[in-house]
Protein backbone atom coordinates (compact mmCIF):
# COMPACT_ATOMS: atom_id res chain seq x y z
CA UNK A 1 0.00 0.00 0.00
CA UNK A 2 1.48 3.43 -0.94
CA UNK A 3 1.65 6.01 1.82
CA UNK A 4 -1.05 8.53 1.61
CA UNK A 5 0.32 12.23 1.54
CA UNK A 6 -2.32 15.24 1.71
CA UNK A 7 -1.11 18.77 1.28
CA UNK A 8 -2.85 21.38 3.20
CA UNK A 9 -1.99 25.11 3.05
CA UNK A 10 -1.21 27.12 6.73
CA UNK A 11 -3.04 30.52 5.68
CA UNK A 12 -2.32 33.66 7.95
CA UNK A 13 -4.23 36.41 7.03
CA UNK A 14 -1.69 39.82 7.39
CA UNK A 15 -3.20 43.30 6.07
CA UNK A 16 -0.74 45.38 4.42
CA UNK A 17 -1.80 48.28 1.90
CA UNK A 18 -5.16 46.52 1.97
CA UNK A 19 -3.51 43.56 0.33
CA UNK A 20 -3.65 39.71 1.83
CA UNK A 21 -0.90 37.66 1.55
CA UNK A 22 -0.31 33.91 2.67
CA UNK A 23 2.29 33.04 4.59
CA UNK A 24 3.97 29.78 4.98
CA UNK A 25 4.51 26.47 3.88
CA UNK A 26 1.78 23.79 2.92
CA UNK A 27 1.63 21.18 5.85
CA UNK A 28 2.20 17.50 5.07
CA UNK A 29 -0.27 15.44 6.74
CA UNK A 30 -0.10 11.32 6.37
CA UNK A 31 -0.73 8.62 8.23
CA UNK A 32 1.98 7.08 10.09
CA UNK A 33 0.65 3.38 10.91
CA UNK A 34 -1.08 1.40 7.75
CA UNK A 35 -4.27 1.21 7.91
CA UNK A 36 -5.03 3.34 11.14
CA UNK A 37 -6.94 6.56 10.05
CA UNK A 38 -6.93 8.29 13.43
CA UNK A 39 -3.59 8.40 13.87
CA UNK A 40 -2.50 11.37 11.93
CA UNK A 41 0.69 13.36 11.28
CA UNK A 42 1.50 17.17 10.32
CA UNK A 43 4.65 18.22 8.92
CA UNK A 44 6.08 21.80 7.38
CA UNK A 45 8.67 20.84 4.85
CA UNK A 46 10.99 23.28 3.67
CA UNK A 47 12.30 24.07 6.63
CA UNK A 48 16.09 24.83 7.14
CA UNK A 49 18.34 22.38 9.21
CA UNK A 50 17.95 22.30 12.90
CA UNK A 51 14.51 23.18 12.22
CA UNK A 52 13.25 20.30 9.91
CA UNK A 53 13.34 17.38 12.75
CA UNK A 54 10.19 17.83 14.18
CA UNK A 55 6.62 16.86 13.65
CA UNK A 56 3.04 17.29 15.50
CA UNK A 57 0.90 14.22 16.25
CA UNK A 58 -2.93 13.97 16.73
CA UNK A 59 -4.33 10.57 17.98
CA UNK A 60 -8.18 11.38 16.99
CA UNK A 61 -9.64 8.24 19.19
CA UNK A 62 -11.96 8.17 22.60
CA UNK A 63 -9.64 7.98 25.47
CA UNK A 64 -11.01 6.80 28.71
CA UNK A 65 -9.65 8.83 31.68
CA UNK A 66 -6.26 7.20 33.83
CA UNK A 67 -5.89 5.45 30.42
CA UNK A 68 -1.87 4.35 29.19
CA UNK A 69 -0.37 5.10 25.85
CA UNK A 70 2.74 3.63 24.92
CA UNK A 71 5.23 5.19 22.64
CA UNK A 72 8.10 3.68 20.67
CA UNK A 73 10.44 5.53 17.96
CA UNK A 74 12.82 3.70 15.79
CA UNK A 75 15.41 6.51 17.01
CA UNK A 76 16.37 8.97 19.79
CA UNK A 77 13.48 11.27 19.58
CA UNK A 78 12.18 14.40 22.48
CA UNK A 79 8.60 14.08 23.04
CA UNK A 80 6.09 17.17 24.07
CA UNK A 81 2.78 17.24 25.08
CA UNK A 82 0.31 19.82 23.05
CA UNK A 83 -2.35 19.79 25.99
CA UNK A 84 -0.56 19.28 29.38
CA UNK A 85 -4.41 19.48 31.26
CA UNK A 86 -4.79 16.04 29.31
CA UNK A 87 -2.45 13.38 30.62
CA UNK A 88 1.12 13.37 32.07
CA UNK A 89 4.07 12.30 29.99
CA UNK A 90 7.10 9.75 31.20
CA UNK A 91 10.13 9.38 29.43
CA UNK A 92 11.66 5.53 29.85
CA UNK A 93 14.11 5.75 27.36
CA UNK A 94 15.84 8.13 24.25
CA UNK A 95 12.95 5.67 22.38
CA UNK A 96 10.20 4.96 24.97
CA UNK A 97 7.77 7.00 26.43
CA UNK A 98 4.50 7.11 28.35
CA UNK A 99 1.57 9.50 28.37
CA UNK A 100 -0.48 8.91 31.17
CA UNK A 101 -4.63 10.26 30.40
CA UNK A 102 -5.65 12.07 33.74
CA UNK A 103 -9.45 13.53 32.10
CA UNK A 104 -11.28 11.59 29.36
CA UNK A 105 -10.82 12.92 25.89
CA UNK A 106 -11.80 12.39 22.03
CA UNK A 107 -8.08 13.34 20.83
CA UNK A 108 -4.87 14.00 22.26
CA UNK A 109 -2.04 15.74 20.53
CA UNK A 110 2.02 15.94 21.12
CA UNK A 111 5.28 16.56 19.12
CA UNK A 112 7.63 14.50 18.27
CA UNK A 113 11.17 15.97 17.18
CA UNK A 114 14.70 13.82 16.38
CA UNK A 115 18.16 15.23 17.22
CA UNK A 116 20.02 18.52 16.66
CA UNK A 117 21.98 16.73 13.72
CA UNK A 118 18.64 16.40 11.73
CA UNK A 119 16.83 13.12 10.77
CA UNK A 120 13.03 12.49 12.20
CA UNK A 121 12.25 9.20 14.47
CA UNK A 122 9.32 7.27 13.24
CA UNK A 123 7.00 5.13 15.52
CA UNK A 124 7.99 1.66 16.15
CA UNK A 125 4.64 1.36 18.31
CA UNK A 126 1.79 2.78 19.92
CA UNK A 127 -0.28 1.01 22.75
CA UNK A 128 -2.88 2.20 24.28
CA UNK A 129 -3.79 0.46 27.52
CA UNK A 130 -1.41 -2.51 26.10
CA UNK A 131 -3.54 -2.98 22.65
CA UNK A 132 -1.59 -2.05 19.60
CA UNK A 133 -3.01 1.06 17.54
CA UNK A 134 0.26 0.71 15.08
CA UNK A 135 0.63 -2.42 14.10
CA UNK A 136 2.06 -1.98 10.70
CA UNK A 137 4.39 1.52 11.03
CA UNK A 138 5.48 3.37 8.11
CA UNK A 139 9.41 4.29 8.07
CA UNK A 140 11.14 7.19 6.31
CA UNK A 141 7.63 8.91 4.30
CA UNK A 142 9.09 12.65 5.35
CA UNK A 143 12.53 12.11 4.22
CA UNK A 144 11.48 13.08 0.58
CA UNK A 145 10.39 16.69 1.88
CA UNK A 146 13.40 17.39 4.06
CA UNK A 147 16.27 19.78 2.55
CA UNK A 148 19.82 19.49 4.03
CA UNK A 149 22.87 20.69 2.62
CA UNK A 150 24.66 17.51 4.32
CA UNK A 151 22.15 14.88 3.69
CA UNK A 152 21.52 13.01 0.24
CA UNK A 153 19.15 10.65 -1.27
CA UNK A 154 19.85 7.36 -0.18
CA UNK A 155 18.11 5.38 -3.36
CA UNK A 156 20.52 7.45 -5.74
CA UNK A 157 23.59 7.56 -3.94
CA UNK A 158 23.61 3.94 -2.94
CA UNK A 159 24.09 3.12 -7.10
CA UNK A 160 26.42 5.95 -7.63
CA UNK A 161 24.43 8.88 -8.61
CA UNK A 162 25.76 11.60 -6.80
CA UNK A 163 28.75 12.16 -3.73
CA UNK A 164 28.95 8.56 -2.32
CA UNK A 165 32.43 6.43 -2.72
CA UNK A 166 34.16 9.39 -3.01
CA UNK A 167 37.56 10.38 -1.58
CA UNK A 168 37.38 14.18 0.51
CA UNK A 169 41.14 13.36 1.01
CA UNK A 170 43.13 13.20 -2.12
CA UNK A 171 46.14 12.99 -1.72
CA UNK A 172 47.54 8.89 -2.15
CA UNK A 173 47.39 6.08 -4.82
CA UNK A 174 46.02 2.77 -4.50
CA UNK A 175 47.76 0.53 -2.21
CA UNK A 176 48.24 -3.09 -2.57
CA UNK A 177 49.71 -5.94 -0.98
CA UNK A 178 49.16 -5.48 2.63
CA UNK A 179 50.76 -1.68 2.68
CA UNK A 180 48.97 0.86 4.85
CA UNK A 181 46.91 3.42 3.93
CA UNK A 182 46.48 7.01 4.71
CA UNK A 183 44.17 8.40 6.72
CA UNK A 184 40.95 9.73 4.50
CA UNK A 185 41.53 6.68 2.18
CA UNK A 186 38.96 4.62 3.38
CA UNK A 187 36.80 6.74 4.51
CA UNK A 188 33.73 4.71 4.31
CA UNK A 189 35.00 1.66 6.33
CA UNK A 190 34.12 1.32 10.42
CA UNK A 191 35.24 -0.50 12.74
CA UNK A 192 32.92 -2.47 14.82
CA UNK A 193 33.26 -3.16 18.75
CA UNK A 194 31.94 -5.73 21.02
CA UNK A 195 31.39 -5.42 24.88
CA UNK A 196 32.41 -9.18 26.39
CA UNK A 197 32.21 -8.56 30.00
CA UNK A 198 32.91 -5.29 30.46
CA UNK A 199 35.89 -4.74 28.11
CA UNK A 200 35.32 -3.21 24.64
CA UNK A 201 36.59 -5.46 21.70
CA UNK A 202 37.35 -4.80 17.54
CA UNK A 203 35.78 -7.29 16.63
CA UNK A 204 34.79 -6.45 12.86
CA UNK A 205 34.68 -4.06 10.18
CA UNK A 206 31.98 -2.74 8.54
CA UNK A 207 31.21 0.10 5.70
CA UNK A 208 29.00 3.17 5.81
CA UNK A 209 26.28 3.09 3.59
CA UNK A 210 24.18 6.20 5.11
CA UNK A 211 23.80 8.81 8.24
CA UNK A 212 21.97 5.50 9.89
CA UNK A 213 22.94 2.16 8.31
CA UNK A 214 26.55 0.56 8.61
CA UNK A 215 26.68 -2.91 6.25
CA UNK A 216 28.51 -5.90 7.79
CA UNK A 217 28.76 -9.87 7.95
CA UNK A 218 25.87 -11.49 9.87
CA UNK A 219 28.24 -13.48 11.72
CA UNK A 220 30.09 -10.37 13.04
CA UNK A 221 26.29 -9.12 14.09
CA UNK A 222 25.39 -12.28 16.00
CA UNK A 223 26.33 -15.57 17.86
CA UNK A 224 25.58 -19.18 16.87
CA UNK A 225 23.33 -17.10 14.81
CA UNK A 226 21.13 -15.55 17.19
CA UNK A 227 21.11 -11.83 16.94
CA UNK A 228 23.45 -10.00 19.61
CA UNK A 229 22.01 -7.48 21.60
CA UNK A 230 22.30 -4.00 19.95
CA UNK A 231 23.39 -2.11 23.06
CA UNK A 232 26.85 -4.24 23.42
CA UNK A 233 27.54 -2.68 19.88
CA UNK A 234 29.73 0.09 19.14
CA UNK A 235 30.41 1.55 15.46
CA UNK A 236 33.84 3.96 15.53
CA UNK A 237 33.93 5.90 12.35
CA UNK A 238 36.91 8.30 10.52
CA UNK A 239 39.11 5.72 11.76
CA UNK A 240 42.50 5.32 10.45
CA UNK A 241 44.96 3.58 13.55
CA UNK A 242 43.13 0.78 15.66
CA UNK A 243 44.82 2.39 18.56
CA UNK A 244 44.71 6.02 19.34
CA UNK A 245 46.24 8.79 16.70
CA UNK A 246 43.38 9.60 14.64
CA UNK A 247 41.99 12.53 13.19
CA UNK A 248 38.30 12.99 13.56
CA UNK A 249 36.85 9.92 14.68
CA UNK A 250 33.22 9.37 15.29
CA UNK A 251 31.67 6.95 17.79
CA UNK A 252 28.27 5.70 17.47
CA UNK A 253 25.92 3.41 19.56
CA UNK A 254 24.07 0.72 17.75
CA UNK A 255 20.13 1.11 17.49
CA UNK A 256 18.82 -2.38 16.10
CA UNK A 257 20.46 -5.25 14.46
CA UNK A 258 19.35 -6.13 11.06
CA UNK A 259 20.45 -10.09 10.39
CA UNK A 260 19.59 -11.24 7.41
CA UNK A 261 16.36 -13.92 7.79
CA UNK A 262 18.26 -17.06 5.97
CA UNK A 263 21.21 -16.51 7.47
CA UNK A 264 23.01 -19.84 8.39
CA UNK A 265 25.87 -19.95 10.25
CA UNK A 266 27.22 -23.42 10.31
CA UNK A 267 29.57 -24.26 7.65
CA UNK A 268 28.94 -22.52 4.41
CA UNK A 269 27.63 -18.57 6.20
CA UNK A 270 24.56 -18.50 3.68
CA UNK A 271 23.41 -15.29 3.18
CA UNK A 272 26.25 -13.40 5.90
CA UNK A 273 25.18 -10.15 5.55
CA UNK A 274 23.76 -7.39 8.27
CA UNK A 275 23.04 -4.39 8.96
CA UNK A 276 23.35 -2.13 11.75
CA UNK A 277 20.95 0.68 12.46
CA UNK A 278 22.81 3.52 14.59
CA UNK A 279 21.48 5.45 17.77
CA UNK A 280 22.40 8.76 16.32
CA UNK A 281 23.30 10.07 12.78
CA UNK A 282 26.93 10.22 11.65
CA UNK A 283 27.98 13.42 10.07
CA UNK A 284 30.11 13.32 7.13
CA UNK A 285 33.28 14.89 6.84
CA UNK A 286 36.87 14.95 5.03
CA UNK A 287 37.53 11.57 7.18
CA UNK A 288 33.70 10.04 6.68
CA UNK A 289 32.23 9.31 3.99
CA UNK A 290 29.35 6.64 2.50
CA UNK A 291 30.52 4.10 -0.07
CA UNK A 292 28.49 3.34 -3.14
CA UNK A 293 26.84 -0.12 -3.76
CA UNK A 294 27.59 -2.45 -6.48
CA UNK A 295 25.03 -2.49 -9.16
CA UNK A 296 24.63 -3.84 -12.91
CA UNK A 297 25.37 -0.09 -14.01
CA UNK A 298 28.70 -0.19 -12.02
CA UNK A 299 29.32 -3.77 -14.29
CA UNK A 300 28.52 -2.06 -16.96
CA UNK A 301 30.37 1.23 -16.41
CA UNK A 302 33.57 -1.00 -15.56
CA UNK A 303 36.20 -0.70 -18.32
CA UNK A 304 37.42 -4.40 -18.63
CA UNK A 305 36.09 -7.73 -17.99
CA UNK A 306 38.16 -8.92 -15.39
CA UNK A 307 37.02 -6.96 -12.28
CA UNK A 308 40.05 -5.49 -9.61
CA UNK A 309 39.10 -4.76 -6.42
CA UNK A 310 40.77 -3.75 -2.94
CA UNK A 311 39.96 -4.90 0.76
CA UNK A 312 40.90 -2.67 3.46
CA UNK A 313 40.93 -3.94 7.69
CA UNK A 314 42.82 -4.30 10.72
CA UNK A 315 43.01 -7.49 10.30
CA UNK A 316 45.89 -10.32 11.19
CA UNK A 317 49.06 -9.65 9.17
CA UNK A 318 51.88 -11.34 8.30
CA UNK A 319 53.07 -11.34 11.77
CA UNK A 320 49.67 -13.08 12.80
CA UNK A 321 48.80 -9.78 14.63
CA UNK A 322 45.98 -7.76 14.31
CA UNK A 323 47.54 -4.49 12.26
CA UNK A 324 47.59 -1.34 13.88
CA UNK A 325 46.32 0.78 10.82
CA UNK A 326 44.04 0.01 8.23
CA UNK A 327 46.04 -2.12 5.17
CA UNK A 328 44.71 -4.09 2.39
CA UNK A 329 44.04 -8.14 1.70
CA UNK A 330 42.15 -10.55 4.16
CA UNK A 331 42.48 -11.99 7.19
CA UNK A 332 40.73 -13.06 10.98
CA UNK A 333 39.78 -9.40 12.14
CA UNK A 334 38.88 -8.40 8.60
CA UNK A 335 35.47 -10.00 8.58
CA UNK A 336 32.50 -7.79 7.94
CA UNK A 337 35.10 -5.09 5.82
CA UNK A 338 34.60 -4.32 2.28
CA UNK A 339 35.98 -5.59 -0.87
CA UNK A 340 35.63 -2.25 -2.99
CA UNK A 341 35.79 -1.12 -7.21
CA UNK A 342 37.03 1.65 -8.37
CA UNK A 343 34.32 2.52 -11.20
CA UNK A 344 34.80 5.80 -13.55
CA UNK A 345 31.61 7.90 -13.77
CA UNK A 346 32.45 7.77 -18.20
CA UNK A 347 31.58 4.45 -19.22
CA UNK A 348 34.47 2.31 -20.34
CA UNK A 349 37.10 5.37 -19.11
CA UNK A 350 40.24 3.49 -18.22
CA UNK A 351 42.45 6.68 -17.84
CA UNK A 352 44.96 6.73 -14.56
CA UNK A 353 43.10 9.90 -13.89
CA UNK A 354 39.68 8.96 -14.54
CA UNK A 355 36.78 10.31 -12.06
CA UNK A 356 34.40 8.07 -10.53
CA UNK A 357 33.67 6.68 -7.36
CA UNK A 358 34.28 3.81 -5.10
CA UNK A 359 31.92 0.79 -5.23
CA UNK A 360 31.02 -1.94 -2.28
CA UNK A 361 31.13 -5.41 -4.36
CA UNK A 362 31.50 -7.50 -1.91
CA UNK A 363 31.78 -8.65 2.20
CA UNK A 364 34.04 -10.34 3.81
CA UNK A 365 32.88 -13.52 4.85
CA UNK A 366 34.96 -16.74 5.56
CA UNK A 367 38.57 -18.50 4.27
CA UNK A 368 40.67 -21.38 4.82
CA UNK A 369 42.39 -21.32 8.03
CA UNK A 370 46.23 -22.89 8.59
CA UNK A 371 46.71 -26.42 9.32
CA UNK A 372 48.17 -25.62 12.51
CA UNK A 373 46.51 -22.32 13.78
CA UNK A 374 43.00 -20.94 13.58
CA UNK A 375 44.48 -17.59 11.25
CA UNK A 376 44.10 -17.48 7.89
CA UNK A 377 46.27 -18.88 5.17
CA UNK A 378 47.15 -16.15 2.89
CA UNK A 379 47.78 -18.83 0.11
CA UNK A 380 44.12 -19.87 0.01
CA UNK A 381 40.99 -18.30 -1.58
CA UNK A 382 38.57 -15.26 0.60
CA UNK A 383 35.31 -15.92 0.16
CA UNK A 384 32.61 -12.99 0.11
CA UNK A 385 29.07 -11.77 0.59
CA UNK A 386 27.77 -10.78 -3.11
CA UNK A 387 26.72 -6.84 -2.45
CA UNK A 388 24.67 -6.75 -5.57
CA UNK A 389 22.32 -9.92 -5.04
CA UNK A 390 21.45 -8.54 -1.64
CA UNK A 391 20.26 -4.99 -2.91
CA UNK A 392 16.46 -5.12 -2.87
CA UNK A 393 16.89 -6.55 0.68
CA UNK A 394 19.45 -3.46 1.57
CA UNK A 395 16.91 -1.11 0.24
CA UNK A 396 14.68 -2.38 1.90
CA UNK A 397 15.47 -0.94 5.16
CA UNK A 398 18.10 1.76 3.79
CA UNK A 399 15.90 3.63 1.60
CA UNK A 400 13.23 4.60 4.33
CA UNK A 401 15.73 6.84 6.18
Amino acid sequence: MKSVIIFLFVIKEIVCQGNWKFVGNPLIHAYPCKNVKDIIISFEPGLPEGKNNVYSVLIDKYIPAFSEIDIQTDSDAILKLADKDKGRLSVYGPDSFNIRITNMTNTISFAVKGPPSGGLPYFQSIKLNSVELCANPKKGYLKKFIKSSGDYNAVTELVGGGTCGRRKVLHTELIVEGEATKAGDWPWHVAIYRLYKREIKYICGGTLLSKNFVLTAAHCASVRGETVIAETLNVVLGKHNLVGGDVAIQEKEVFSVILHENFKYRITLDNDIALLKLRTEVKFTDYVQPACLWSEESHNRYPIKEIYGTVVGWGFDQSNELSSQLRTSACNGDSGGGFFVFTPDIRHDNGSNSPGAWFLKGIVSLTVSKRDARICDPTQYVVFTDVSKYKEWIEKYVQQF
